[in-house]
C-alpha cells in the first residue's frame, strides 16, 4: 500500500468544526486500510485520539504555529512517504519534489471578512492560506460556496484541482432522553433553543441575542431559554462577559460541551438556530439535524447546502426576519414535528465513510493511480 503523512495537529474536540474533521476523517480514514497513514502530531492534539489510531508511524511535532510547521514538517517525513494531506487551511513547503500535497481549507473567511479578524490572526491566516494555494497540487473544500469563494479570490487556480467533499455527523439521536438531566447539570431551563458554536463576530450571536431579548420583552418566549455552547473565539463576539445578568435574562452561555452530552442538548431542544454570517460548511446545524432538532439556518454562504430544505432560512442581518422565524418554530407543534422529521431525512445524505471515500478518491487522482 502507498504512504500518506497526515497532519493531525487539530487532532482535537476543542478544535471545534475544524476538530472534528480532523477526528473523523483521519479515523475513517485509517479503519478504511486503503493506504498506510503517517501522523504528525503537536502540542494541542488529543493524545488518547492519537493512540487510538492504528498508524504506520507517527511523529510529534511540538510547535503550535502553522507557519513554523509548514516548513519543518517535510523536513521529518520517512522518505517513504508519497502523498501529505494538510487538515486545517495551511499546506506545507515542500522540498522533497517528490512529494504530492493536498490541503484542505475550510473557508476563505479572512479574505471576506478581514474585520472580524485581529491583525495578527489576518495577517497568519490569509498567509496561510495563500502559501498552501500555491504550493498544494490538490484542494479540497467543505462546500461548494467555499469552491467558488476560492476561485474567485485566487482566480489562476484551474477549478479541476479543486474537489468539493462535504463533512457529516457523528452524533446520533437519543432513543430516549436519559434523566441524566443536562437541565440540571447546567441549570437551564426545561424549554430552550440551541446555538452551538465558537463565540466569536461571524457567528451573529449580537443578532440572535437581540432578537431573542426582544420576543422576551414582548412576553412571546415567556419560559423559553436561549442556551449558547462554545469556546470564547476572539474580537467582541456578541455575548457579555457578565452570567449571572446573562442567566436573569434568559440567556445561559454554557461554554464547551463533552461530545457524549452534546446529543442530550440537541435533542431537547426545541429548535436549533445557527443565523451565522459566513461558513465554510455548518458542522454544528448537521449535528442538530441528525438528533431530529427543527432548524433555523441563515440564508448565507454554505449553509443551504447543508440544510436543503429541511431547516427554517433567515436573513443574518436581520433581527426581524430572526425573530419571526423564532415565534412561528416556538407557536407551531407541528412545525416542529414536521421539521424534525425532515432534519433526519437530509442528515442522512451525509456519511463520514462517504467523506473518507471521496477523499480517498483524491489521493488516488493526484497520485495517478
Amino acid at each position: 500500500m502507498l504512504n500518506i503523512s497526515l497532519d493531525l495537529k487539530t487532532l482535537s474536540y476543542k478544535k471545534a468544526g475544524i476538530g472534528r474533521y480532523c477526528i473523523n476523517l483521519s479515523q475513517q480514514l485509517v479503519n478504511r486500510n486503503k493506504f498506510n497513514f503517517f501522523g504528525i502530531s503537536g502540542p494541542e492534539t488529543d493524545v488518547n485520539l492519537l493512540h487510538s489510531m492504528v498508524l504506520s508511524g507517527k511523529i510529534n511535532l511540538p510547535i503550535k504555529s502553522s507557519l513554523i510547521r509548514s516548513f519543518i514538517v517535510p523536513f521529518l517525513l520517512p522518505k517513504k512517504i508519497e502523498l501529505h494531506h494538510s487538515m486545517d487551511n495551511s499546506g506545507i513547503i515542500n522540498f522533497k519534489n517528490k512529494i504530492k500535497k493536498i490541503t484542505t481549507i475550510h473557508d476563505v473567511l479572512v479574505f471576506l471578512y478581514p474585520e472580524y479578524f485581529s491583525l495578527k490572526h489576518r495577517t497568519i491566516v490569509s498567509n496561510l492560506i495563500k502559501m498552501a494555494v500555491k504550493s498544494s497540487d490538490h484542494i479540497i473544500t467543505d462546500s461548494n460556496s467555499s469552491k467558488n469563494e476560492l476561485l474567485s479570490i485566487f482566480s489562476k487556480i484551474n477549478p479541476e484541482h479543486i474537489s468539493v467533499i462535504p463533512l457529516a455527523s457523528n452524533i446520533k439521536q437519543l432513543n430516549s432522553i436519559s434523566d441524566k438531566s443536562v437541565h440540571n447539570l447546567y441549570g437551564i431551563p426545561n424549554n430552550y433553543l440551541l446555538s452551538v458554536g465558537t463565540f466569536e463576530p461571524r457567528k451573529n450571536l449580537a443578532r440572535l441575542i437581540e432578537s431573542f431579548l426582544e420576543l422576551k420583552h414582548s412576553k412571546k418566549l415567556q419560559d423559553v431559554g436561549l442556551v449558547l455552547v462554545g469556546g470564547k473565539g476572539w474580537l467582541d463576539s456578541g455575548v457579555g462577559s457578565d452570567k449571572e445578568d446573562l442567566n436573569k435574562k434568559g440567556i445561559f452561555p454554557i461554554g464547551f460541551v463533552e461530545d457524549e452530552l452534546l446529543p442530550y442538548l440537541y435533542s431537547n431542544a426545541m429548535a436549533f438556530i445557527y443565523p451565522s454570517i459566513h461558513e465554510g460548511f455548518g458542522l454544528p446545524p448537521l449535528e442538530a439535524m441528525s438528533c431530529g432538532s427543527p432548524v433555523i439556518l441563515s440564508n448565507s454562504s454554505s449553509l443551504p447546502e447543508v440544510g436543503g430544505d429541511a431547516v427554517l432560512y433567515v436573513d443574518p442581518f436581520s433581527v426581524e426576519s430572526i425573530k419571526e422565524a423564532i415565534e412561528r418554530i416556538v407557536y407551531d407543534d407541528e412545525l416542529r414535528k414536521s421539521m424534525a422529521k425532515k432534519s433526519m431525512i437530509q442528515s442522512q445524505k451525509f456519511s463520514w465513510d462517504r467523506t473518507a471515500e471521496q477523499t480517498e478518491e483524491v489521493y488516488a487522482k493526484v497520485l495517478e493511480l
